[in-house]
């Protein structure tokens, strides 16, 4: 069970990255879809360098456009988070 911990945070950073990106993203434009765009980016080649690196350790070439869709979706989802989050945070600083 040692892996476990590790396997946690290896989800656990990238996605709270994803939602960081999104919230500076919203926060320098303004608009939720910077924040989308931004954190599908970041998703995308976190998704691409998994994938190479499944590869290097004799794993199908498949790893490559699986790992960027998937990460550009999970990307995607939680900058949209992280914009939602910016957004609302603005809004209440302004009242």
């Amino acid at each position: 069970m040692p892996e476990v911990p590790l396997l946690v945070a290896s989800v656990a950073v990238p996605l709270v990255a994803y939602s960081v990106t999104g919230f500076r993203a919203e926060r320098h434009d303004g608009r939720i879809r910077d924040g989308v765009v931004a954190g599908a980016v970041a998703g995308a080649v976190s998704g691409l360098t998994g994938g190479f690196c499944f590869v290097l350790f004799g794993k199908s070439p498949l790893n490559v456009p699986i790992g960027i869709a998937l990460g550009c979706a999970a990307g995607a989802v939680w900058g949209a988070v992280g914009a939602i989050v910016g957004t609302r945070s603005r809004k209440a600083s302004r009242i």
